[in-house]
């Protein structure tokens, strides 16, 4: 079964807020979209809780500062469509790496 990610404005908000670089922004919602769309059982923890909530994880590097990688948390639910997984809470740091290969 394929799923589709709803991301609520508000989440959209928060991650347009964080001002990253537009191909960054780009990327990470094209990172939800295509690694849960038939894989989030696999790709994602799963927490205990009284319904199933998944955590996805995902890092990418900055396109401009290379040597500036963010992280990424959001955790998912089902919800009222069966083919959806709806994005609950948002997470975001980064990290500085200068000593590490721009081409990595």
């Amino acid at each position: 079964m394929s799923y589709e990610v709803n991301v609520p404005d508000s989440i959209r908000q928060q991650i347009t807020n964080l001002h990253l670089h537009p191909d960054l922004e780009e990327e990470l919602y094209r990172r939800l979209a295509e690694d849960l769309e038939y894989g989030h059982e696999t790709t994602c923890f799963r927490l205990a809780a009284p319904s199933p909530t998944y955590i996805y994880n995902v890092q990418l590097r900055d396109p401009v500062l290379r040597g500036i990688t963010h992280w990424f948390v959001f955790h998912l639910t089902y919800g009222e469509r069966d083919d959806t997984l709806y994005v609950r809470q948002f997470f975001h740091d980064d990290s500085e790496d200068w000593e590490s290969n721009p081409a990595e």
